[in-house]
């Protein structure tokens, strides 16, 4: 069976649309934990908080496919820009899972303590390092920068 042109979008529209309802409403309930309750604001459940911040971005740049219709020969701006947002959160929520796992077993097996002096180096590797890669790897293709 194939599929028209509009078919396949509205596939596309009825999946994400749910999926990325189901994971913003997943990352501000694990929001509402971390600011609601004071003894949650320690660094592991802080290192949750940011790889849940990197997946709202991607769940956040999912609802762009509601906006418009897609044409992959013209891209516009909000097109790119959802592009780029997906291949950011993509990367940064791929760090932050190697982060925590680094973590994990470097305090398991050779039981490293003051880890948190170190945060602001994993927040560069976190946040910073997927912006400079999928900057460096997206510019060619921008249009509207």
């Amino acid at each position: 069976m194939v599929l028209s042109q509009d078919e396949r979008q509205l596939t596309i529209k009825i999946i994400s649309f749910p999926l990325s309802v189901i994971s913003i409403l997943s990352t501000l309930f694990v929001f509402y934990l971390y600011f609601g309750h004071r003894q949650l604001q320690i660094f592991p459940f802080r290192l949750v908080v940011y790889l849940q911040l990197s997946d709202f971005i991607l769940s956040v740049s999912q609802f762009f496919i509601l906006f418009e219709e897609y044409n992959l020969e013209d891209s516009n701006g909000l097109c790119q820009m959802q592009a780029f947002l997906m291949q950011y959160a993509d990367l940064a929520t791929i760090m932050w899972s190697t982060i925590i796992t680094f973590l994990m077993f470097d305090s398991l097996k050779n039981r490293t303590k003051m880890i948190e002096k170190k945060e602001n180096l994993l927040v560069f590797f976190g946040f910073c390092f997927p912006s400079i890669v999928a900057v460096m790897f997206f510019k060619p293709y921008l249009k509207v920068l």
